[in-house]
């Protein structure tokens, strides 16, 4: 049996910084207590990992205190979070991915033009809560929300970063039969494209795919819809959960994970499957 492995499994840019940055808060800051609003990233085992080192994790911004060190989630958060902070004199730390950032910035300089600002997503995915969170009357808008929108006559289209392309085709035509004028942007985080393109090649060369990550993770729920498509594919959050019984038969299997499962989570996947006789032919870069 031959293992295939997408170079691009694992932890993306973004999601390294943020784990970076709360790892060198830990060593920087013992004994203080810090804290993260939200899930630092989409990967259970990397926030119960911090958990069990001490770092707390909030859900509200009101649970944050003056004292602690409170960390910005990767997917980032609306602006008034920030004020909030601010205001009381709370330290914090934004490990908002970079991409995220950018598209933030890019949100209040169009709407300084005049522009209201619409974003394609899912509407309880925090980058899609966030982005929104830093207009004024900006609004979130996919298949289901379509038809309850009201938007004005000059709309600016901006993008979660890891949404469904198809999708974002099919809104962008909608939206542009709604308004007088409308201003696409499209957003997409680089790695994850390289990411959704890179696992439909392994999976056209494969038999069977195991997808690694968060089922609460968007990028690694596209990841399976895209190997599903055409051939058997397991998602799965941990090494643990692959079945013996998946392996039967199979020649070729293919490994993807989504942009926040750590390197040694696939590792591991790798030598259970190795332990059923799998050999490795291509490697994670």
């Amino acid at each position: 049996m031959k293992i295939l492995i997408s170079k691009y499994a694992g932890f993306c840019g973004g999601v390294k910084a943020a784990v970076l940055m709360l790892e060198r808060a830990l060593r920087n800051h013992p004994g203080r207590s810090i804290k993260v609003l939200g899930e630092l990233v989409h990967n259970k085992d990397v926030n119960r990992d911090f958990m069990n080192r001490g770092v707390k994790f909030i859900q509200n911004k009101s649970e944050a205190e003056p004292g602690d060190l409170v960390f910005i989630r990767a997917h980032g958060a609306p602006e008034a979070t920030y004020e909030d902070f601010k205001k009381r004199k709370i330290e914090y730390v934004d490990a908002t991915c970079y991409k995220v950032k950018n598209t933030q910035e890019m949100i209040m300089a169009l709407e300084k033009e005049g522009w209201q600002i619409a974003v394609f997503g899912e509407e309880h995915h925090p980058e899609t809560i966030g982005l929104v969170g830093h207009t004024k009357d900006g609004f979130i808008v996919n298949r289901e929300l379509l038809a309850n929108i009201q938007p004005k006559q000059r709309v600016a289209l901006l993008v979660q970063s890891t949404s469904n392309r198809q999708e974002f085709q099919e809104i962008s035509e909608a939206l542009r039969g709604m308004v007088g004028e409308l201003n696409i942007n499209t957003t997409f985080c680089d790695f994850t494209v390289d990411a959704q393109s890179d696992a439909r090649s392994i999976r056209d060369r494969s038999e069977m795919m195991l997808v690694i990550g968060g089922t609460n993770s968007s990028n690694t729920v596209r990841l399976q819809e895209i190997c599903a498509e055409t051939i058997p594919s397991y998602h799965i959050q941990t090494p643990e959960q692959i079945e013996p019984k998946w392996l039967v038969g199979k020649k070729v299997v293919g490994i993807t994970a989504g942009a926040s499962t750590p390197d040694k989570v696939v590792q591991e996947a790798i030598r259970i499957l190795q332990s059923h006789g799998g050999i490795v032919e291509e490697v994670i870069e």
